[in-house]
């Protein structure tokens, strides 16, 4: 009877015994890069004897975990905190095993990384058809969402045929803005031949990159190119511009069959 009493104890202390976390999901939604924002997880044992737990993670290094392992005592719980401190644009998944060795929770963690740098028109800018040797301008305006940067333009990867300028070249400058303050930048194509011209300059705050802005254009003939001009940060064209750079080349013949109409 004693050891039938023993096995019915150690059967309930076993069945009594159980983890549970709270959330079953961790999501950060939407953070800016530069920024980090925490969340809670809790884990519990519901059981009637103390527990060890132990904390595993196969999570993008965006996240980090305040503890990998828990002592809960019977029907108390403990608290791990995660973090999300992102430092590019871009969508990351995990997840965090809770186990006891007996039981395993596995918990999925989500977060998406966001610019703080909203722009205005467009990031992605497209200059068109312009002749060889002339010159489009197309400005953007870039708007900080939330917190505080010191920034400059990187152009590593823009071809010569592009400039940019409005804030400072990194190297050359910075310039500080913050939380509801926006600047001016202001992209010029100037192609000296004839080819699609493409790439992209990124606005940075030290290793961070907040925003890309990708440019591209065509440099074309002069004889049957556009003239370009701008108005209110856009690109418009004027098509009389290549008829009048043929007329040089018409009037001689028109000449002769002018005067070939007029003999008797």
């Amino acid at each position: 009877m004693r050891r039938l009493f023993l096995l019915v104890l150690m059967f309930v202390s076993v069945a009594f015994s159980q983890i549970s976390v709270d959330p079953v999901n961790v999501d950060f939604g939407d953070v800016p890069i530069g920024s980090a924002m925490v969340q809670t997880l809790t884990i519990n044992n519901d059981g009637s004897t103390p527990v060890t737990v132990n904390i595993t993670s196969n999570l993008p290094s965006v996240f980090s975990l305040s503890s990998t392992s828990c002592a809960i005592g019977a029907n108390s719980s403990c608290t791990v905190t995660i973090t999300f401190q992102p430092t590019a644009v871009g969508t990351y998944a995990g997840t965090i095993t809770v186990s006891d060795g007996s039981q395993s929770i596995a918990v999925a963690v989500t977060g998406v990384a966001v610019s703080p740098l909203n722009v205005s028109p467009s990031n992605l800018i497209d200059f068109g058809s312009v002749p060889i040797n002339r010159t489009a301008t197309n400005l953007i305006t870039v708007n900080v969402s939330s917190g505080s940067y010191t920034v400059c333009i990187d152009n590593a990867a823009l071809p010569t045929a592009f400039s940019v300028s409005g804030i400072p070249l990194c190297g050359v400058g910075s310039v500080s803005l913050q939380s509801g303050m926006s600047a001016g930048i202001t992209v010029k194509f100037e192609p000296q031949s004839v080819g699609s011209y493409s790439g992209s300059f990124s606005i940075r705050s030290g290793s961070l990159v907040l925003l890309t802005v990708v440019v591209s254009g065509q440099g074309t003939d002069p004889a049957f190119g556009q003239n370009i001009s701008t108005s209110g940060g856009g690109c418009s064209v004027n098509p009389s511009s290549g008829i009048s750079s043929l007329l040089p080349y018409l009037l001689v013949p028109i000449a002769m069959l002018v005067r070939r109409l007029r003999r008797p």
